[in-house]
């Protein structure tokens, strides 16, 4: 009997730890993984609207050297540069380099964003963050059916070969305080897309040896996204020799496919948990293509080929009727399900999502990536099923608010706690 008394004091004073927890708390046991959040924690500001997801992009990205989902350049471009591979330079050994990231919600989800400066006057350019991306690339005058106002003019001198959508150039590049000579960058002049973009381009940080990560950056870098549906959140990207910060402990071997995008970033997925408990699913799809896991910063939402979407989505689920009995479930928002209303609450528990990597790499997905708000009082599970019958994406909302490292140069990916 007096254990008995002495279990239940210990439990009570650790639930009394958790709920005092602000904004959110991460809690454990041995049989279970949650998180006690404050519904503020999900607020959406005043000004920041949330569109429904998009299934996007529709095939993998198996195009070697390409763009993926944004292929409308690159291929073309590669297609007129003899050598490409061999244009880029020694490791230079820079300085860590870093610059500060926003985002803007976009029709379908959020872009995020660096501001660099390009050419001699320099003339900023608001450039969306790719992990795939193999070039980094902006929007050149004359432009059919580009979406930005922002676009440079450059003169034929300054072209290294002209693809049927645009020109190879160098030119100066400048990043936070740092300014690179002769970076490769290429200059659209024609190409369609079902994005609309707020951006004039994008900053390649893929594996491709024209990336800036591979020409100017060591083959390291690491970012920190911020709340896309705050506007006064701030994160950073970080990019050079010594540009991972020590927060980052844990860390899975990029993998190789090679039928897959070339400069996409493959991490060995193993298993998922909810709320401590590892779902009984087998993560190969029978009878498809070996299953990839990359990792993308323009992907959404995470996506999971349908039978590892479908048990995660039930445990979920599950779970929550015993977190949170109290909560009332609302309406699916798009590919988001499912979902529950936060009216009339202060605080909710949610099971712990855990992705687990090779190398015994386990990462927790933050609770603003567990539960997304969509509307004043509504928050959805922002997790979809893969239009891809062998591929995962790990999009950028499951991102948010924590450190993730990429070192070429040791050919692992790391996750990092904290905030930005």
């Amino acid at each position: 009997m007096a254990m008995n008394k002495q279990a239940r004091l210990f439990a009570l004073c650790f639930f009394l730890y958790c709920i005092l927890c602000s904004p959110s708390c991460e809690c454990s046991s041995p049989e279970e993984k949650y998180y006690i959040v404050g519904v503020n924690t999900f607020l959406i500001e005043e000004g920041r609207d949330f569109n429904a997801p998009s299934r996007s992009p529709s095939k993998p990205p198996v195009q070697v050297g390409g763009l993926g989902r944004d292929k409308y350049l690159a291929n073309r471009i590669f297609s007129h540069v003899p050598n490409s591979t061999n244009l880029t330079s020694s490791p230079l050994e820079t300085n860590a380099f870093s610059a500060p990231v926003s985002s803007r919600s976009e029709m379908q989800g959020p872009e995020y964003t660096v501001t660099v400066s390009i050419g001699t006057p320099a003339l900023e350019q608001l450039m969306g963050i790719d992990t795939l991306s193999s070039l980094s690339w902006i929007q050149c005058k004359p432009c059919k059916g580009c979406t930005s106002n922002a676009k440079c003019t450059f003169t034929d001198t300054n072209s290294l070969a002209r693809g049927s959508e645009g020109d190879y150039i160098t030119d100066t590049l400048q990043v936070g305080e740092n300014t690179f000579e002769e970076v490769y960058i290429g200059c659209a002049y024609s190409f369609t897309q079902s994005r609309k973009l707020a951006t004039s381009g994008r900053s390649g940080l893929g594996r491709g040896p024209l990336s800036l990560v591979s020409q100017k950056a060591d083959g390291q870098f690491s970012y920190c996204l911020p709340n896309y549906l705050s506007a006064r959140a701030t994160g950073s990207l970080n990019l050079g020799k010594d540009s991972i910060p020590s927060s980052v402990k844990v860390y899975t071997p990029i993998q190789k496919e090679p039928k897959f995008a070339s400069s996409a970033y493959i991490l060995g997925l193993e298993g998922i948990s909810v709320g401590g408990q590892r779902l009984s699913v087998n993560m190969q799809v029978p009878g498809a293509l070996p299953t990839i896991t990359y990792i993308h910063t323009v992907v959404m939402a995470t996506q999971l080929v349908k039978p590892l979407y479908n048990a995660l989505r039930a445990s979920f689920e599950e779970k929550m009727k015993t977190y949170a009995p109290a909560v009332k479930p609302a309406s699916p928002f798009g590919d988001f399900q499912p979902c529950y209303q936060l009216s009339n609450i202060t605080s909710v528990k949610i099971p712990i999502v855990t992705l687990h990597f090779k190398g015994n790499a386990n990462f927790d997905v933050p609770a603003v990536g567990t539960l997304l708000q969509v509307s004043s009082d509504v928050v959805c599970f922002p997790f979809s099923p893969s239009p891809n019958d062998a591929v995962n994406v790990i999009g950028d909302v499951q991102q948010q608010g924590i450190t993730v490292a990429f070192d070429n140069l040791n050919n692992r990916i790391g996750f990092g706690s904290g905030s930005c």
